[in-house]
């Protein structure tokens, strides 16, 4: 960083010259070396240093020499210096800076103390110099400015203006700095203006901006913006008012209209917050009338949408003149409905009891203004939202067929995002039933409706894993089902395992679970079972397999029934399993034997 500052020095011994010159080097500073007074001036034009180092006592010309004849340069007096003596005492030091010198120090040199002058010194210098640009840019821009620029003193008394200023009032530079603000201020005007300027000065306003109106010298009003801020002093202490001064006649003479049109804006951007988060599509048509009839003060507005046939209207909601025919239905080719649906466009008829158009409604007389707008879904038109005012003086302005067919854009984004909405509900809806009847279908038996296989495996899996103090299973098989399919048929099968599931539901417990898991095997899970439960659930199997016979035309329904039962964690599922599946193929065999 200190690379680019060039540092002059001017020292008659070479030991002390070659010492500071190492140590401003190995700070990054860029030196040059004098060996007395006379060189250091006659190198000074040439280096154009940032700082000048002088020892108070050479030969030909002295450091105080120097500092002299530099101070006397008009150029060149801002250039920092510091003055290096063997000398401290008093009148040096008072010698020294007379002289010119900015600092003062004594040998032998403390380098510590040397740097972070020079640092100091070089960044004052540094401020300096900006500040110096700043001032020069300023006066430029001022010079030149579009706008007119004042400076006022605490009084409001004008101290400067530029030519922008001189113009805008038509006084000359000279007259402006004998009148006050006050001169130029419409008197209506004055004492807010006043007031304002009291405010900054005593610090309770930072700045200050108003629009008022201003008197030219040929006593002409016309209407400017200004803008004042304080400037202070080093002490803090208010030196002067700057203040900037815009021409807004042609502005100002538009502000009822812009205004206007800010508040239809501001209702327009409150209305499509509320419209465009409604998502139910009977909500969001009750909305469009509500806030279409709120842009303007004892309107009536109603919406009518075309029905499936594509030749009618009907009402769909109506606030004011129609609340009462909800539900109406007309050929959407009359009146002002026809040609909205015609043209695409809003249609607006300042007097429609004369309108050559117009349709008989309800015998009712009409002699205000009507607007019909169409509302769009798809790029077509479905539907017409009416606005009615009872006031046939009443006329619509460009600002105000602007704001209504921002409005109905928005009003058909709205519309056209609740259908979107209510065909995916729809969709979800029946995409919930599929899944849920997917998921159903991958957890039962298409024959019996009882669980299969898989959900068998996951939900034995969940129970046997310590939720429960122990876990029941019975394994049941359908005797001879192979020889009733040869015999009777599969139809006749089908019918026997499902009088087997139906027996086996009808038995278990409500928090059992029933599965088939292969062709004629069925098995169940009893949670938290003992040995009383095994035997009372397989008991009422059997009972109730007896009873299917009325069902089978007297054909013997017959289960072999195994079961096992664990106590305890640590559930071996497949051992259980296999436990209950041998006891189960025990009773067959006893079956076969009886």
């Amino acid at each position: 960083m200190n690379q680019q500052f060039k540092i002059l020095i001017a020292e008659d011994s070479k030991l002390e010259r070659r010492m500071l010159r190492n140590n401003l080097v190995s700070w990054g500073y860029q030196v040059y070396e004098a060996v007395n007074g006379k060189e250091a001036i006659a190198m000074f034009d040439e280096v154009n240093p940032d700082l000048v180092i002088l020892d108070g006592i050479m030969p030909e010309m002295d450091g105080y020499a120097v500092c002299e004849y530099l101070q006397e340069q008009k150029r060149r007096s801002k250039t920092p210096i510091i003055l290096i003596t063997a000398y401290d005492n008093e009148e040096a030091v008072e010698r020294a800076f007379a002289a010119g010198a900015g600092e003062y120090l004594t040998k032998p040199v403390y380098w510590n103390v040397l740097k972070y002058r020079i640092k100091r010194i070089l960044q004052a210098r540094q401020a300096e110099i900006a500040l110096g640009k700043s001032e020069e840019k300023l006066r430029g821009i001022l010079n030149n400015a579009v706008v007119g620029i004042g400076i006022l003193d605490e009084h409001g008394n004008c101290i400067y203006g530029n030519q922008r200023l001189v113009d805008m009032l038509g006084y000359s530079l000279e007259e402006l700095h004998k009148i006050g603000l006050k001169q130029v201020t419409h008197p209506e005007d004055w004492l807010r203006s006043a007031e304002g300027l009291r405010k900054m000065v005593n610090e309770e306003k930072l700045e200050y901006h108003v629009e008022r109106r201003c008197i030219r010298k040929d006593r002409t009003v016309f209407w400017a913006r200004l803008s004042a801020a304080i400037v202070y002093d080093e002490d803090h202490e208010v030196n002067s008012i700057l203040g900037i001064m815009i021409d807004i006649t042609d502005r100002k003479a538009m502000d009822v209209q812009i205004s206007l049109q800010n508040q239809y804006l501001l209702a327009l951007n409150e209305v499509s917050l509320q419209l465009l988060n409604r998502l139910d599509l009977d909500d969001v048509l009750a909305m469009i009338v509500t806030h279409a009839v709120s842009l303007f003060p004892n309107a009536s507005g109603s919406l009518f949408l075309l029905k499936e046939n594509n030749s009618q209207v009907e009402l769909k909601f109506a606030i004011g003149l129609d609340e009462n025919n909800i539900g109406a239905v007309q050929h959407k080719d009359e009146g002002i409905i026809g040609e909205v649906f015609r043209t695409g466009e809003t249609v607006i008829v300042n007097d429609y009891q004369n309108w050559a158009k117009r349709i008989n409604s309800h015998g009712m007389v009409y002699y205000g203004v009507f607007i019909g707008m169409p509302l769009f879904s798809d790029k077509k038109v479905v539907g017409v939202v009416y606005i009615y005012f009872d006031d046939s003086a009443w006329g619509c302005s460009q600002e105000q067929k602007f704001l209504l067919e921002r409005f109905i854009g928005l009003a058909s984004i709205a519309y056209d995002n609740a259908i979107l909405y209510k065909l995916a509900q729809e969709e979800i809806g029946e995409r919930k039933l599929v899944e849920e009847k997917l998921r159903y279908v991958s957890m039962h038996d298409s024959l019996t409706g009882l669980y299969n296989r898989t959900y068998f495996e996951e939900e034995f899996q969940r129970i046997s894993s310590g939720a429960y103090p122990s876990v029941g299973v019975i394994v049941c098989d359908v005797d001879e089902l192979k020889v009733v399919n040869d015999t009777l048929g599969h139809a006749f099968g089908d019918a026997l395992i499902v009088a087997a599931a139906t027996a086996l539901k009808q038995a278990c417990r409500p928090g059992d679970t029933v599965a088939r898991i292969g062709g004629d095997e069925f098995v169940v899970l009893l949670p938290g079972a003992d040995q009383e439960i095994m035997q009372d659930v397989c008991q009422r199997i059997n009972e109730k397999v007896q009873r299917c016979r009325k069902n089978l035309n007297g054909t013997i329904v017959r289960l072999s029934i195994g079961w096992a039962l664990h106590i305890g964690p640590d559930v071996d599922r497949k051992e259980l399993f296999k436990e209950a599946d041998k006891n189960m193929y025990q009773d067959k065999m006893l079956h076969r034997i009886g």
